[in-house]
């Protein structure tokens, strides 16, 4: 597909470089948009080894034009203005948007102003695969006034879908998350080209017995509530039990977001006397992803990316989370066909005699999950053809 020349493209690559989903993610969005336009990255305070992963060319850098982001925008959009052909887009990061902070709310309500005010010069500002959930009122409305300016808000998941629509939200898009457009035709590379991390594992990851994973959060918004984390655990204990003793195989405990490190060592500390453990101290990307998730039997996680990572690898992969509290993952996983692999942990430990049924399906469950990605990667491409012509 040739591009659309006349289609000026701004997006972000400020993100947190210490999250691989928030890395390769961003740099699967460029891959996409690059199809449609000329993109202008905002690359200020973004590393320069980043930069080169993202494959972003000279005249893709805002630094290369030795002007003001923001004043970019503007200065296109007012050309825009006296220019019909000319249309002038900013790309919103994908994320997922909760709770009650009066700073939050404030940044929300100051981002729809300058939101309105981009519209007045026909700035068309879209999102594309987010989740929102669980916002105070001053929240809801911030992110009604926010939306009312989008040309083209979305959301990743039904939940999500159904809650901005009723908070007044009316146009509302699904786009799926973008996970869901990582290429299987790169696996054999083992996924070198997404995004390999200066402070990642270098090391060859095989295991000559066969093993499942756990990669778990340290810390959001649930994990500190009175139950949440011990009842985590108590269906964790079982697992291992399950997994170690009766079933022979070791536990390899990892992690691709830096700061989940904390809480991985604390799993490792608490089994590693009683059962076949094994740690991966650095931070997993996608230099190594490929043959650790690939070749387990399952991953379990609380962590979104995490799982369509290792789903994309083809691990059968276990969200273990609370499902009315953790709507993101329960809705992308639901929305998908695949709710029947969710661990709820709010159900107690007896929830883990699901496994041996899962166990016994994952050949059938992997090709359900190959399909998924090809049926959104199909959803998802005609949607962002149209937004963009």
């Amino acid at each position: 597909m040739d591009k659309i020349t006349n289609n000026i493209i701004f997006c972000q690559a400020r993100i947190p470089h210490g999250n691989q989903g928030d890395l390769v993610l961003t740099k699967v969005l460029l891959l996409q948009l690059r199809k449609h336009g000329k993109l202008i990255v905002n690359d200020l305070e973004v590393p320069e080894w980043y930069c080169q992963q993202l494959d972003l060319r000279d005249e893709e850098r805002s630094s290369f034009y030795h002007k003001n982001f923001a004043l970019m925008i503007w200065l296109y959009g007012l050309k825009a203005l006296f220019q019909p052909n000319l249309k002038v887009y900013l790309i919103l990061r994908p994320g997922h948007f909760y709770g009650n902070s009066t700073k939050l709310g404030n940044k929300m309500l100051l981002g729809a102003l300058y939101y309105h005010l981009m519209r007045l010069i026909k700035v068309r500002i879209c999102r594309f695969g987010t989740s929102i959930e669980s916002l105070s009122k001053r929240l809801e409305i911030a992110e009604k006034l926010r939306a009312s300016a989008m040309y083209f808000y979305s959301v990743r998941d039904s939940i999500s879908k159904n809650y901005a629509l009723k908070i007044g939200i009316s146009q509302v898009h699904f786009f799926p998350d973008m996970a869901w457009f990582l290429q299987k035709r790169y696996s054999n590379d083992d996924l070198k080209w997404l995004m390999q991390v200066p402070n990642a594992n270098k090391k060859s990851l095989h295991f000559d017995s066969p093993y499942v994973i756990f990669s778990f959060r340290n810390k959001y918004k649930e994990f500190d509530s009175s139950d949440y984390q011990s009842n985590l655990l108590e269906v964790l204990d079982e697992i291992v039990k399950l997994i170690c003793n009766d079933w022979g195989y070791q536990i390899v405990i990892c992690y691709q977001v830096d700061s989940d490190y904390k809480f991985s060592k604390t799993l490792m500390n608490r089994y590693q006397d009683d059962y076949n453990m094994n740690f991966i101290e650095d931070y997993i990307d996608s230099y190594s992803m490929y043959d650790l998730y690939g070749q387990a039997s399952m991953v379990f996680s609380n962590r979104l990316h995490t799982l369509m990572f290792a789903m994309f690898c083809g691990a059968l992969s276990i969200p273990i989370i609370n499902k009315i509290k953790e709507q993101k993952i329960n809705g992308i996983f639901s929305d998908a066909g695949l709710e029947e692999v969710i661990l709820d942990v709010s159900q107690g430990s007896e929830i883990i005699n699901n496994l041996p049924d899962l166990v016994a399906k994952s050949k059938c469950l992997k090709e359900k999950i190959s399909l998924c990605f090809a049926q959104q990667q199909k959803v998802g491409e005609k949607i962002i053809t149209q937004v963009f012509r």
